[in-house]
């Protein structure tokens, strides 16, 4: 190995409240981006809160594109949920990968993209699978990635410290 070239460990422990925490830095991240570019293609802030919301058959939750707090409410509760919970998921999954930290966390990412989009949301929710563009949901993921990796990264630059 060169001077100065530090390859990169896996990390063989695991702390959920690690996923957790870079989980929910992910879920901001996505959710704000997401929020971004739907409010740029005048397609409403407030719609991907109201698109998630639909996976519990709100009624009418996607019908309208402003706020109300009801379905955002709902979108943002099930949101930063599943953002915990997948950042639990993936943090323990990418231990064992050799990459660094924010590379592996936007992979897996990205590979959760594709499960849900292309394989989960046409069963379960064809509202939210028909109304969010596939590309807004796969830069979501990246930013989620992007992360949730920073957070570990940091965790773990502070743990050598």
């Amino acid at each position: 190995m060169r001077k100065g070239v530090r390859r990169s460990e896996p990390e063989r422990t695991f702390n959920p409240l690690d996923g957790v925490m870079g989980g929910l830095i992910g879920g901001i991240l996505m959710g704000m981006a997401s929020m971004l570019i739907f409010w740029l293609r005048d397609l409403g802030f407030w719609y991907p809160l109201r698109l998630i919301a639909t996976l519990v058959r709100w009624p009418d939750a996607a019908a309208e594109r402003g706020f109300e707090l009801g379905p955002v409410l709902v979108g943002i509760i099930i949101h930063m949920a599943l953002s915990m919970m997948f950042g639990v998921a993936l943090t323990w999954i990418g231990r064992r990968l050799p990459w660094q930290a924010v590379l592996r966390a936007v992979v897996l990412s990205l590979v959760l993209w594709v499960i849900t989009n292309f394989i989960v949301l046409p069963l379960v929710d064809q509202t939210f699978y028909d109304q969010s563009p596939a590309w807004i949901f796969a830069i979501g993921h990246v930013m989620y990635g992007l992360g949730l990796g920073g957070y570990l990264l940091s965790q773990r630059a502070r743990a050598a410290e």
